[in-house]
């Protein structure tokens, strides 16, 4: 993941309602920035792109990815 994103960008990633998507279908987890992040290379007039995170095995289910984040105070 660190490899994809610019470490600024990946902070940026948020948890707040609206901005964390789960689904089921495929496993994956949805983020959007933090509002009013704008990347170094970004114009003010574009919006940020989500950021999808493929399932990283079936094991991992979507109550880790919750404990992981709320250990980690994001």
């Amino acid at each position: 993941m660190a490899s994809a994103k610019r470490r600024s960008e990946i902070h940026a990633l948020s948890i707040e309602d609206g901005h964390l998507c789960f689904d089921s279908s495929d496993g994956s987890v949805t983020l959007l920035c933090q509002p009013g992040f704008l990347a170094k290379n970004q114009l003010p007039s574009m919006a940020s792109k989500p950021f999808k995170v493929p399932s990283l095995s079936n094991t991992c289910g979507h109550e880790m990815m919750i404990d992981f984040f709320a250990q980690s105070g994001r």
